[in-house]
């Protein structure tokens, strides 16, 4: 519980400050809690695991988030690396989600922590989803993502204004908890406020059907990032055209250091 500028615990009472140090009076002889760098956006709290963060939290470039849903938290049955990599993963996007690639994705990598994939699909899926995107003159997707640290993953979908925001929080060796929001801009107030938001939830709902297909396809999956005379899967290795970008993501989540990672 949040008492004051402390953190008091509602099971024996205990109360700790910003850095972990006993704030009762009395008990300053304790020992305290590790505390670690933390920070609120889009309703949930952040945290550095590994002491002074290596780089500040992301915001999504170009799209205030003026208004976001709610977290809607998954945990998926396979290692955190496999929620990155499927991010870049783009040979699977026509077999699970009705997806044809237009184009060569373009992959970059922007700093030690950072990469980003860009790319332009077709909408091929024979959905009820996807018919209904066609005839609102939506059959061309365009997304562009940056993986943080790993583990953090911002979606910006350009042609309808809106991001999305996955955090994956390891909970063993074999599975995931992801955490999803979406926001975009928004007028401040009235009608035109209620419309998007509306739009967002419309959106939203749409990623959390992806979510699904993905959670579905990849239960169960390993996945080595060992990347030493390319790279290994449980199903044998990459092919380096088709599968570049994953390669890519591959190769920058090994040379990642490794003193923390953002939650």
């Amino acid at each position: 519980m949040v008492i004051g500028k402390a953190l008091r615990c509602p099971l024996h009472g205990r109360a700790f400050d910003g850095k972990g140090a006993s704030a009762d009076a009395g008990r300053a002889h304790d020992s305290g809690q590790p505390a670690f760098p933390c920070i609120e956006r889009f309703g949930l709290v952040f945290a550095f695991h590994g002491g002074v963060p290596s780089f500040p939290l992301p915001f999504p470039v170009g799209i205030p988030p003026d208004v976001h849903t709610s977290a809607h938290v998954t945990t998926m049955m396979l290692p955190m690396v496999c929620v990155g990599a499927n991010a870049f993963d783009t040979a699977h996007l026509s077999l699970v989600h009705g997806r044809e690639l237009i184009g060569r994705p373009e992959v970059e990598v922007l700093s030690q922590h950072t990469i980003s994939i860009g790319f332009t699909a077709r909408v091929s899926g024979d959905s009820l989803k996807d018919r209904l995107l066609r005839w609102l003159g939506h059959g061309e997707v365009r997304v562009e993502t940056t993986c943080w640290g790993g583990n953090l993953l911002i979606f910006h979908h350009r042609r309808v204004g809106t991001f999305t925001v996955h955090a994956a929080l390891p909970v063993d060796a074999s599975s995931t908890t992801v955490f999803t929001v979406s926001g975009r801009a928004s007028p401040r107030r009235g009608l035109a406020r209620a419309r998007e938001r509306l739009r967002l939830a419309v959106h939203h709902r749409a990623v959390m059907s992806i979510v699904r297909q993905d959670e579905t396809a990849l239960a169960g999956l390993s996945l080595s990032p060992s990347v030493s005379g390319g790279s290994a899967t449980g199903a044998g290795t990459l092919d380096p055209l088709g599968d570049h970008a994953l390669t890519a993501w591959l190769e920058h989540f090994h040379a990642l250091p490794r003193s923390g990672t953002a939650a």
